[in-house]
């Protein structure tokens, strides 16, 4: 039955390529307002000014907890973009409640902020609105695209991307952007791989494969140049796209 939802809502994301996301970036900054043991905001004066701050009282650290193993650095070391956790905040994927996530960067060793936020899936909000659980970071050649995936089902992600100069993010296609392709025919574009019902064969069909990972060349928009066989995407990877390693969507993290 819960294989059945998942394809269900699979289905639904792949429908949203036309409809990016909009940006969503915060900043945590300030305290919050002191309270009366009533629950009412303490007046103001010489009693709030006096107030010693506690651990209470304290703003959530922005950028914390840093996962050491979802982040990537640019070439030349100015600024580095990785994935914050906050186990004490959950947020809805469709299908279960995962911790609070938000990426973050950090430029030239000065305060991290956050880049990308957390936003979990409401009942009004589409499937590619849902950004969590982020992984497959992978850089524009010139450094100012930072591609990514959120995870929207256990085993369904969203490609999005993100402009590191302004913050703004856009839904691209279900899948990953597994890496840029350096030369060939290809040359500036992206190779893509997504996980997708099989069409080729009927339900009934004991050839019928379910989700199989399907493959193709997209722009740095997400529009896709052309489609691939497994095989040809593997020689591409290996040949074109500097080397990359196609990882098995429930592998991805």
């Amino acid at each position: 039955m819960k294989l059945g939802c998942d394809l269900l809502l699979l289905a639904a994301l792949s429908g949203c390529v036309d409809s990016p996301a909009p940006s969503r970036v915060e900043a945590s900054t300030g305290v919050p307002p002191l309270v009366s043991a009533s629950g009412a905001p303490k007046a103001s004066g010489a009693a709030v000014a006096h107030h010693a701050p506690s651990v209470a009282d304290a703003a959530p650290p922005v950028c914390s907890n840093e996962d050491p193993t979802r982040r990537i650095t640019s070439k030349d070391g100015t600024f580095t973009v990785f994935v914050a956790t906050d186990p004490s905040r959950k947020v809805s994927i469709g299908v279960e409640q995962v911790d609070h996530e938000d990426i973050c960067i950090t430029r030239n060793g000065g305060a991290p902020r956050i880049l990308v936020a957390a936003h979990g899936y409401t009942a009004d909000e589409q499937l590619s609105d849902v950004l969590a659980l982020f992984g497959s970071f992978v850089l524009s050649a010139d450094e100012e695209r930072l591609f990514f995936t959120a995870r929207v089902l256990v085993h369904g992600d969203a490609a999005h991307v993100v402009l590191l100069a302004t913050g703004k993010e856009t839904f691209l296609f279900d899948g990953a952007v597994e890496g840029e392709i350096v030369k060939g025919r290809d040359k500036g574009h992206y190779l893509a791989s997504h996980l997708r019902l099989d069409t080729e064969h009927p339900v009934s069909s004991k050839k019928y494969r379910g989700r199989t990972t399907t493959f193709d060349i997209v722009s740095k928009d997400g529009k896709t140049i052309r489609k691939l066989g497994e095989a040809e995407a593997r020689k591409i990877a290996e040949t074109e796209a500097g080397g990359v390693k196609l990882i098995a969507p429930e592998d991805r993290r």
